[in-house]
């Protein structure tokens, strides 16, 4: 859960000039809708980055945008970021907003651009630039909520030839960029926006076993001072011979000793890039989707692609805990465990009544028909789970102020709605907001 920074922040700008992350920037203010309209900037030269720079270290206090007595605060702050699907990519946009509306109008948040990611610590705004390997940090006025870039941090000799991964923050002034398919990190300090210190590790062994195949490691979660690295594996291409993955993955990097351990379990498959958290610390490891078109047309010597299993703190996998869904379930494909609340889990799936289609139109599984239903993780016992009814798949997405938040998805004429939903209770939600052909990206309440 993010730690929320002392309060009052400084926000300078030098000469008129910005520090921008990409080459096309906008700067963003408030309107009467407490949404944004954008000013675009372009730069000129890579000298000019430099200069930029150097303005804004240089900058006297007489700039500074602190809020004074007697000019209102806003009242809150939510981040959101949008995916938006394109011909040239997935463009991610922007916005920081004092309420959220039902309907996100993407049309005045702030473009970033392809192949961008978008997150917070505290009250800080981070923004990642996958192509230039470049973190920029952004800072945003208690008044106007408008957002200033106010460092840039590049990482690209780093060698991610992957792809920059999204930061993970430990503290105000320790954050890590980590790529375990190539077996490299970087620490870095979030408070002066500087490099500490570039790893290099054993990277991911599921990326050795089939040149066709992908491995991928996901959401990351701190316990205990270590990071926790759930791993995906999948094969989506040249249907349809398969080398087996050898089972659920959770990497463990330890920040102390820069080392990281790959923890196997033969019980289940590297089927989702993300640990469920019940809240009080228990994690499990669910499968998903993602293993679909290995279960469905791969030669895969009855790999058990729909067995949860729990992950202990240390990032091992609790022998005395297994959930075989296909036993308990007419399931045919798992949809998406959504989230585990106490005792209850709650997922999405498909059932044996739906037909797989051919090779070619593989992917309309993410469009058939679903059914939920709460597990009870002590007796297995199942029950009808009504509180998603009107979405096809929910899955969760982030916890804020104790509450958990979660994506609902539906696909009409195919566009595709996401839906933010907030739990009042087990089994009982309420629509936050809407974003209609995209997809929510990131969302958070920095204050």
């Amino acid at each position: 859960m993010a730690i929320n920074l002392p309060k009052g922040l400084v926000v300078r700008q030098c000469g008129g000039f910005h520090f921008y992350q990409t080459l096309n920037f906008e700067t963003v203010t408030k309107t009467n809708n407490k949404m944004k309209t954008i000013k675009r900037w372009t730069w000129m030269s890579m000298t000019l980055i430099g200069a930029i720079s150097i303005g804004i270290v240089s900058c006297s206090d007489d700039d500074s945008t602190d809020v004074t007595p007697d000019e209102a605060q806003a009242e809150s702050a939510w981040l959101i970021g949008i995916s938006q699907d394109t011909p040239t990519g997935s463009v991610v946009y922007m916005s920081v907003l004092e309420e959220m509306p039902k309907d996100i109008d993407i049309s005045s948040a702030v473009e970033l651009g392809v192949n961008t990611s978008v997150s917070s610590y505290g009250e800080d705004v981070f923004t990642v630039n996958d192509n230039a390997g470049t973190i920029t940090k952004w800072e945003v006025n208690k008044r106007t909520l408008e957002l200033s870039p106010s460092a840039l941090l590049s990482v690209a000799s780093a060698g991610f030839t992957g792809g920059l991964p999204a930061p993970l923050f430990i503290s105000e002034t320790q954050a890590f960029s980590i790529d375990i398919q190539e077996g490299a990190a970087v620490e870095w300090n979030p408070e002066t926006m500087k490099v500490i210190e570039t790893i290099n590790f054993p990277p991911n062994p599921l990326t050795s076993i089939d040149p066709d195949a992908w491995s991928v490691a996901g959401e990351f979660q701190v316990i205990n001072g270590k990071i926790l690295m759930p791993i995906r594996y999948g094969k989506t291409d040249n249907c349809c011979e398969f080398t087996d993955g050898g089972g659920a993955m959770v990497g463990v990097f330890d920040p102390l000793t820069n080392s990281v351990v790959y923890n196997q379990d033969p019980r289940s498959a590297a089927g989702h890039a993300v640990l469920k958290n019940d809240g009080s610390g228990n994690l499990y490891f669910p499968p998903s989707i993602y293993n679909t078109t290995i279960a469905e047309y791969f030669n895969h010597d009855n790999q058990p692609f729909h067995t949860i299993l729990k992950v202990n703190a240390d990032g091992s996998f609790d022998p005395n805990f297994e959930l075989k869904l296909d036993e308990i379930l007419p399931l045919k494909i798992t949809r998406e465990v959504t989230y585990v609340s106490g005792n209850n889990l709650v997922l999405v799936y498909i059932d044996t009544d739906y037909e797989t289609p051919g090779w070619e139109n593989r992917f309309d599984f993410f469009s058939a028909q679903t059914h939920k239903v709460s597990i009870n993780l002590i007796t297995k016992e199942v029950q009808p789970f009504t509180g998603f009814d009107g979405y096809n798949s929910v899955n969760s997405f982030v916890i804020i102020d104790g509450k958990q938040y979660m994506h609902g998805f539906n696909q009409i004429d195919d566009r595709w709605y996401d839906t933010i939903l907030r739990e009042n209770s087990f089994g009982d939600y309420s629509e936050v907001s809407t974003v209609s052909n995209g997809f929510f990206s990131a969302f958070n309440r920095l204050w």
